[in-house]
């Protein structure tokens, strides 16, 4: 199908012209007479392109470019204008329009603005899914690194529970025969007694202990499903607390070894984000704590445990929430600062890391209205704080 460009124009010769020049360059033209006409234009069907004269009746270029914005903000708009009021110009380009053209314009010049426009959708979208492509294969390598604790994780509460069902399968082969017994009229009721009051004893926390196992499994598994294959991006209100719990018990094979400080400081506001790319954002803030605190560690010769700082707090007097993560682990040297956010970047030996990490879970974060500062210092840790807007 050709692409769709909307021209908005009050002038009948300047409308025609537009059309005609991109038609037979094979696009489909729809026109406006004025900006009120474009604007129920675009709100019935999508356009590839909005072109438009500053200067409309009914509603002006700057009022249909800050309308059309609002409900479509990556809407490519090329201005054709002659009109020269330098502060509704600086306006538009401000609100994000993509290409600016001066009345009179040569055929080729408007054709050209409309190709580059359109190789840049092009080129947008093949990063979108090179992006979708490198963020499931750093759901993959998350995946793969924490397949062998996560296996640990669940072999501990499955012991939990095959021991207590053997238990449990053990008192009652003792119970049932008395019960036999006595529903036979037999008199052992002495028996019975000793064998019930193995419950108390044996039966009840065993039965726990199975209860306990079952439950941590599930949880493992609820945090699994975080990372479910090409689920859809679901933006919705959620609790911090929540998202961290999941990457905590991901990551937990990893954790138990070092202390963890986890604070929440006070009641927490929603937050309006999606799950899976939090949940992906912090596991990577955890493991690469975690591996920077074994790397100071090694280099000092030390088997003691590092330390994780998690802090959660709201802001009373600003719209967002702060997630904190601190470690004393190995820094990161200044002179590569400005690079860790960068794709495929890492310091990690070969084989511990994709090198995008940092940087998909940089966008991660901005993606969901969000914003990341690193603090660092080599020998003493780094800190990573994340900014999430409330929800509503």
């Amino acid at each position: 199908m050709p692409e769709k460009i909307l021209v908005a124009d009050d002038e009948d010769i300047v409308r025609e012209l537009i059309q005609n020049i991109l038609e037979e360059e094979g696009f489909e033209v729809v026109k406006a007479r004025d900006g009120r006409e474009a604007m129920a234009l675009f709100k019935e069907a999508p356009f590839n392109i909005v072109i438009t004269d500053l200067l409309l009746p009914q509603m002006n270029g700057e009022e249909l470019v800050g309308s059309i914005k609002q409900i479509k903000a990556n809407t490519d708009v090329i201005v054709v204008t002659g009109y020269s009021n330098v502060s509704m110009v600086v306006g538009v380009m401000k609100m994000g329009v993509t290409e600016f053209i001066r009345k009179p314009f040569q055929p080729t010049e408007l054709v050209l603005a409309v190709k580059k426009v359109l190789e840049g959708q092009r080129l947008r979208s093949h990063n979108a899914k090179m992006q979708t492509g490198m963020i499931e294969m750093e759901k993959l390598s998350i995946i793969g690194t924490m397949a062998a604790g996560i296996a640990h994780e669940i072999k501990n509460p499955n012991v939990f529970i095959k021991g207590g069902l053997k238990i449990i399968k053990k008192y009652f082969d003792e119970v049932v025969p008395v019960l036999l017994s006595l529903s036979a009229g037999g008199t052992e009721k002495e028996a019975l007694s000793r064998a019930l009051s193995q419950y108390e004893t044996k039966i009840g926390p065993a039965v726990l202990s199975a209860i306990n196992g079952t439950e941590r499994i599930a949880e493992i598994v609820k945090g699994m499903s975080t990372f479910e294959h090409n689920k859809a991006r679901d933006v919705k209100e959620t609790d911090t607390k929540a998202l961290v719990k999941e990457a905590l018990t991901l990551t937990s094979h990893r954790v138990k070894y070092h202390n963890l400080h986890y604070e929440v400081a006070g009641d927490l506001k929603k937050i309006k984000v999606n799950a899976q790319e939090m949940v992906v954002s912090f596991i990577n803030f955890i493991v690469n704590a975690i591996d920077a605190i074994e790397e100071r560690l090694k280099k000092e010769g030390r088997e003691d445990k590092g330390n994780l700082r998690l802090t959660v707090r709201d802001n009373p007097d600003k719209p967002f929430q702060t997630i904190i993560f601190k470690d004393d682990g190995c820094g990161i040297d200044p002179k590569i600062i400005n690079q860790i956010f960068d794709p495929f970047y890492t310091t990690k030996d070969v084989g511990k890391g994709t090198g995008l990490g940092l940087f998909l879970t940089k966008g991660n974060i901005e993606r969901n209205g969000g914003s990341l500062n690193v603090k660092t210092a080599v020998g003493e840790g780094t800190e990573f704080t994340v900014e999430l807007p409330h929800a509503g």
